[in-house]
């Protein structure tokens, strides 16, 4: 049978080298180990069980020590229950032994308390130690109730108005200046000459002026005696205004623009548009003026002025202008090269309307394509030189030349007189689908006049789709004759 008779002993060193350095948690624990009532010698396993009281309970911590030496009966070895606070409260150790690495091991009873030193005693009760490390933080507590929100402080003064003039650099690609409000986002007015209401200048791609408006005008300027509204850009749209305005609503216009003498809409851009207006069903662009142009465009490198309808009404245009002034010289559109371009899908590309001028009036000749309806093709007048001889083409118009060439004679065509009495007009073009008429001015009636459609009809009939034949006659005199007529082609 072993036993153990433990002695329990903790030394109080109080040499000035022991207090240079600090105290560790072990402590020494020594007892005598008998088998058979006889001194043990040799290797054995030892476990160390603390307890909070002198039998039963759970142990709160475990130390395990194997292949421990003995001689003599004799165990020392040294403590450290690191995971158990020692509070001053009252512990007891169960020891455990067993031969080294072999057996169950056996409870050495009874379980020996630990008893306190002189230096423990002192730890309780004594000066108070440095302040140790900070331990890690603990979880975050549980959030507080939700205070109730306090009365709503009186309204402050207002703050001071934009000093004038303003003026502002910014390029984080947000607006330079920005107005939402239920009435005018942006009112602009001018009484100075030459200046503008509104004025906006993009050299980044963008709009120079942009507006957008639910029911009402997406852009207005008005001015006494300068631009109604003005906008640059380098490759942008220099007006751009859009608005969802319904047919007949007051006012629904993309852009609109006003002023007294001057131009209602100035819009100039490089390579983009120089005003753009998008409406669902009212005025894309609407401008007015009492003695300037109601709108002006310019454009380097594209339409001036353009204008879109896919409305099926033939009273929709792409762009419509009106003028109320009867001097001839005051038109409802005007613009240079190719100043007006409209396209519609089913309604008008462009229509014009005055009471008392011209709907349309023009300096220059018209043109229109060979294969439509509506102008006049070409006009020949020819005539004969005084002393006989064949005739020539005097005076014409071919509406498929560049206009600086469509008046010069012969303007492309060619002119023949195979026999008496028969004359041939090649034209360049395709007549035999045309409509023409012909007038005699000389002493000869046109007997007849075909194509190469209907040239069965014809003494020598066209073998060109291009050519006509004409054949005059002096009834009087009962003979053939080569005598001065006109023809236009439609």
């Amino acid at each position: 049978m072993r036993t153990l008779s433990p002695l329990l002993s903790c030394c109080l060193f109080v040499a000035s080298a022991a207090l240079a350095a600090p105290l560790g948690s072990a402590f020494t624990y020594q007892g005598q180990l008998t088998f058979n009532g006889s001194p043990a010698s040799g290797n054995f396993d030892f476990q160390f069980a603390l307890y909070t009281v002198a039998s039963g309970g759970t142990a709160v911590d475990t130390i395990t020590q194997t292949s421990q030496t003995v001689n003599g009966g004799l165990i020392s070895t040294a403590l450290d229950y690191t995971d158990v606070p020692f509070n001053g409260q009252a512990l007891w150790i169960e020891v455990s032994v067993r031969p080294a690495g072999s057996g169950t091991y056996t409870i050495l009873t009874p379980r020996q308390a630990i008893t306190a030193t002189p230096y423990a005693l002192f730890a309780l009760s004594g000066n108070a130690g440095p302040q140790g490390p900070a331990g890690a933080q603990g979880p975050a507590g549980a959030a507080g109730a939700t205070g109730t929100t306090g009365a709503t402080g009186p309204q402050g003064p207002a703050g001071p108005p934009i000093s004038l003039p303003y003026a502002q650099t910014i390029s984080n690609g947000s607006a330079g200046f920005a107005v939402s409000n239920s009435g005018d986002g942006l009112n602009g007015f001018t009484s100075s000459a030459g200046n503008s209401g509104v004025y906006g200048n993009n050299t980044g791609g963008g709009k120079g002026v942009f507006g957008a408006s639910a029911s009402g005008v997406g852009v207005e300027g008005g001015s006494t005696s300068g631009y109604g509204l003005y906008g640059y850009s380098r490759s942008g749209s220099g007006v751009y205004g859009h608005t969802a305005g319904t047919s007949g609503q007051s006012g629904a216009a993309g852009v609109w623009g006003d002023t007294h003498d001057y131009y209602g809409v100035w819009g100039t851009s490089v390579a983009g548009d120089g005003v753009h207006g998008n409406s669902i069903s009212s005025s894309g662009v609407f401008g007015g003026s009492s003695t300037g142009a109601g709108v002006w465009g310019e454009s380097a490198g594209y339409d001036a002025v353009h204008g879109h309808t896919s409305n099926p009404n033939n009273n929709t245009s792409g762009v419509a202008g009106f003028g109320d002034n009867g001097n001839n010289g005051t038109f409802g559109i005007s613009g240079s090269g190719n100043g007006i371009a409209g396209f519609s899908g089913s309604g008008n590309g462009v229509f014009a309307h005055s009471d008392n001028g011209y709907g349309v009036a023009t300096d220059g000749s018209t043109s229109q394509a060979v294969d439509q309806n509506g102008w006049i093709k070409a006009m020949v007048h020819v005539s004969r030189p005084a002393s006989g001889g064949v005739g020539s083409i005097s005076r014409c118009f071919n509406s498929q030349l560049p206009a600086l060439t469509a008046s010069v004679p012969p303007c492309g065509f060619s002119y023949g007189e195979p026999v008496t009495g028969t004359m041939t007009i090649d034209f360049g073009f395709p007549v035999d689908s045309r409509f023409f008429t012909l007038t005699g001015t000389g002493d000869g009636t046109i007997v007849s006049a075909c194509t190469a459609s209907d040239g069965v009809f014809c003494s020598h009939p066209p073998t060109s789709v291009t050519s006509m034949t004409i054949n005059m006659a002096n009834p009087s005199r009962g003979i053939l004759v080569d005598e001065p007529f006109n023809v236009i082609v439609y």
